[in-house]
């Protein structure tokens, strides 16, 4: 079915995290809840009269995963339980910065580190081993050489829309 609305849960935090809902929110897809990491964010959420939820292991939200599509991780910072993996029903999808490069926890400091000015940003399906499933999309852009993580991450958010539009336009057409 074309253009599916879909039933989204979101993991997610900071400024990130409010791209991702907008984004959300803008393709009519249905936001059941999230889990942020943010106060700031949560703040926002209160005004959209979204559910917030501290943890992915709290027990409502995993009601709610039970009737979503698609678990979304945007800068989320837990691992996800096998158990959510294994729903046949949900595509769990995490977007992550120089995914083709650094795996797990801060990738720009790696990138920083090494003077790394390729940068990407990617989405992937998440399976047991951390940032090792198979990749949706990944998008590219040669940053300027910068001196801290907000820098980087300033000039990557129009890659992080980019991403999280491509992968509802994916799930959109196959689900």
């Amino acid at each position: 079915m074309k253009n599916r609305k879909l039933k989204i849960c979101l993991m997610t935090n900071h400024q990130v995290g409010m791209l991702a809902t907008l984004i959300i929110l803008s393709k009519n897809h249905h936001l059941l809840g999230v889990v942020s990491y943010s106060q700031e964010l949560n703040e926002i959420l209160k005004c959209l009269n979204i559910r917030i939820f501290k943890s992915i292991k709290d027990s409502e939200f995993n009601e709610l995963l039970k009737k979503a599509d698609l678990l979304l991780s945007v800068h989320g910072r837990e691992i996800v339980p096998l158990n959510i993996l294994r729903l046949p029903h949900l595509k769990c999808i995490n977007i992550h910065p120089y995914l083709y490069k650094y795996k797990g926890a801060y990738p720009i400091k790696q990138a920083l580190e090494e003077k790394n000015w390729r940068a990407s940003v990617g989405a992937h399906f998440m399976t047991e081993k951390i940032d090792e499933g198979e990749v949706i999309v990944e998008e590219f852009k040669d940053v300027d050489p910068k001196d801290s993580e907000e820098e980087i991450y300033n000039q990557l958010y129009f890659l992080y829309c980019k991403v999280i539009i491509k992968v509802l336009e994916y799930f959109e057409d196959k689900m």
